[in-house]
């Protein structure tokens, strides 16, 4: 693993990227996903949610970039789910549509502990 990262190499990371894809996408894991309530997010859910909301909130691409502080163009390329949106953008997005992002994860309550113990 350590190889394979050490020189960026785009195809193996596209080919290590594609087959994580593929295996949290196997039926068995989106069916326990379901069951517990837990909705898997790919970048097509995401730019679904972001398009919803604007069109909801009766904003253009362009109106939504400018409140953003963001060009037209990036809200087009959340909204066709490209991967190379910088998390940032995506942020800014989300807190003029007033979305928020909750992760989960068992080790979270171990997390927020520790998080309380340092302040």
């Amino acid at each position: 693993m350590k190889r394979l990262f050490h020189r960026y190499n785009g195809n193996y990371v596209n080919k290590l990227v594609n087959l994580v894809t593929y295996i949290f996408k196997r039926p068995i894991f989106t069916d326990i996903a379901a069951k517990y309530g837990v909705l898997y997010m790919d970048a097509s859910q995401i730019a679904a949610i972001i398009r919803f909301h604007r069109k909801k909130g009766g904003l253009t691409q362009i109106e939504l970039g400018n409140l953003a502080g963001i060009g037209k163009t990036v809200v087009f390329d959340i909204e066709k789910g490209k991967l190379t949106v910088r998390l940032s953008s995506l942020l800014k997005v989300m807190h003029v549509l007033n979305i928020k992002m909750e992760f989960q994860s068992q080790l979270m309550l171990l997390f927020k502990e520790k998080l309380n113990e340092k302040s």
